[in-house]
């Protein structure tokens, strides 16, 4: 038997992934922030939401002929995918940070910046066409912006979505 675990967030998380995926016909690569604050000096880490999983899972949900089956399996390896890289964010195991640090170094010293940052993977895995946190980024590398906090002691959740300004 499986116990279906995913927070609420989570769940609106894939939700806006998975329409994402099917108006624009790609998965997106998706911000979503871990905190590291069981370190210290610990801020946080970008957890890979897109991933193998998560991309099946879409596939199924977008596919009119799969069963239901078998995207309540999809699903299950999408929640479960998802768990493994969140933890692996927690624990300081997360790459973005760590590679914004080296190509800092590098146009710091004048050092060529790696061939790694001038990939064509790499740009795209690194455009966030989805952001879903408790802070509005200002960046023009998102795409759609869901934010959304719990306001004090509320059962109820405040929700921004913000797309296009961004992009231009």
């Amino acid at each position: 038997m499986f116990i279906l675990s995913i927070s609420t967030f989570r769940s609106t998380d894939f939700s806006y992934g998975i329409r994402i995926c099917r108006v624009h016909g790609i998965p997106c690569a998706h911000y979503e922030s871990a905190s590291t604050r069981m370190f210290a000096g610990g801020r946080t880490k970008t957890i890979r939401s897109c991933s193998s999983e998560s991309l099946e899972f879409s596939k199924a949900l977008n596919d009119p002929s799969a069963s239901v089956e078998h995207r309540f399996e999809t699903m299950k390896r999408a929640i479960e995918g998802h768990k493994f890289y969140a933890a692996q964010a927690v624990s300081g195991f997360g790459v973005d940070r760590h590679l914004l640090g080296l190509k800092l170094v590098a146009k710091e010293n004048g050092i060529p910046v790696p061939e790694l940052f001038s990939d064509k993977a790499y740009a795209i895995s690194t455009h966030f066409r989805l952001s879903t946190s408790q802070v509005s980024p200002k960046s023009k590398l998102i795409d759609y912006n869901i934010n959304y906090s719990k306001y004090r002691n509320c059962k109820f959740f405040f929700f921004e979505f913000t797309t296009g300004s961004l992009c231009e």
